[in-house]
């Protein structure tokens, strides 16, 4: 029996799955955009091209990410208007549950920092920089 990608992230309990000729290449069980952030330094964008990614949450920030490694389809739990149109403009099939309109901080009506840190960027590339720089000022302020 094959099993949906989204199947496969909740019985694994995973946060991010990502798939190749239906082989996992990645997953991760940790929270926010940090699993993305390790796949593309672990593998590299290149290896990442036309795979399957699913993925809880996916917000502006994560769509810039995505748009950037380019897969070929991606199905989440939730996803943002924001991320929606980011997806559409760079050609990218996606299946959300839900849409919400912003991605905003657990518990919390204060907009995610990495979607602030993406809040004006169009170019994927651009959003790769400004989320690793955000990340580094987490790091930087520890």
């Amino acid at each position: 029996m094959v099993h949906s990608p989204m199947t496969i992230l909740r019985n694994n309990r995973l946060s991010l799955l990502i798939q190749s000729d239906k082989s996992t290449v990645f997953e991760s069980n940790k929270n926010g955009i940090r699993p993305l952030l390790e796949a593309i330094d672990l593998l590299g964008r290149h290896r990442l091209r036309g795979t399957t990614v699913a993925d809880k949450v996916i917000g502006r920030a994560a769509a810039l990410l995505l748009a950037y490694i380019k897969p070929r389809v991606v199905y989440c739990g939730i996803i943002s208007q924001r991320a929606e149109e980011i997806l559409t403009k760079y050609g990218i099939l996606f299946h959300a549950e839900q849409s919400v309109p912003e991605i905003c901080q657990p518990g919390s009506d204060e907009l995610c920092p990495f979607e602030k840190s993406v809040s004006n960027v169009e170019m994927p590339v651009q959003g790769y920089r400004n989320i690793v720089l955000k990340l580094l000022s987490f790091s930087e302020s520890k």
